[in-house]
Order: structure tokens, then C-alpha cells, then sequence
């Protein structure tokens, strides 16, 4: 048995996250503020996999579910970046933890009518 301990990041809780010292409990999910920068859902996973893909899934999971609690009871929007979060191994190496981000660029080709581009993509 494997304990993880996993953080989605999540935007929109600014109002009510105000610094280091807030913290808010839904279920077995923690929201607080991770490294006095960035709002997080913090969840801790037994899984019988020592592999962390599974428990990420469920991980997610709990945090999306417990988000929309917490939206619902201050009348928020908050959205969970599923590509970022932080995954620490509190069984076998509880000091390191794993980050993982992805950062989608948009690019394009300036053609000769901008507007031409617009009204007609796909052609």
C-alpha cells in the first residue's frame, strides 16, 4: 500500500484563500495556499499501485467534487488546472515532490485577409 498525497492547482479561489494561514476542509479534500503563491485542492491517497496514475485519477476526482461544494457555499467560480499538480510519495520518499504542468501555445500564420481567416477557417 502506497500513501499519496496529491494537489490539483486551482484558479478563482483568491477571494476566499487570503493568504498562507486560510484553509478550508470538504470531505477529504484541503484547500489552501501552497508556497504563498498559487490556490491548491489537496487530497491523501492510499493506493495499491506504487505507480501515482491511478491515484491522480481519483485524486481529481475528489477535488472537482469537493470544488463545486465549496463554489456552491460562497457563490464563486473556481476552476481546477488538471494538467497541474503536485504529487508527493509520503510512503517511500516523503521529502520529494513531483511537479507536473503543461503550457499550451496557440500560434498561427498571418494570411493575407485577416478577415477572410475569421469568417472562413476551415477551407
Amino acid at each position: 500500500m502506497t500513501i499519496f498525497r496529491i494537489s490539483y492547482v486551482i484558479g478563482g479561489l483568491e477571494s476566499i484563500i487570503h493568504d498562507a494561514t486560510t484553509e478550508f476542509k470538504v470531505d477529504k479534500v484541503t484547500f489552501h495556499n501552497r508556497e504563498k503563491n498559487e490556490n491548491v485542492g489537496t487530497v491523501i491517497i492510499e493506493s495499491s499501485e506504487s505507480d501515482s496514475s491511478v491515484a491522480e485519477i481519483n485524486a481529481l476526482f475528489l477535488v472537482d467534487k469537493a470544488i463545486g461544494v465549496l463554489c456552491f457555499a460562497y457563490g464563486i467560480e473556481a476552476m481546477i488546472k488538471p494538467d497541474n499538480f503536485y504529487v508527493t510519495d509520503l510512503t517511500h520518499s516523503p521529502n520529494l515532490t513531483r511537479c507536473s504542468g503543461s503550457l499550451k501555445l496557440r500560434s498561427s500564420i498571418l494570411g493575407e485577409d485577416p478577415q477572410l481567416t475569421v469568417t472562413n477557417p476551415f477551407t
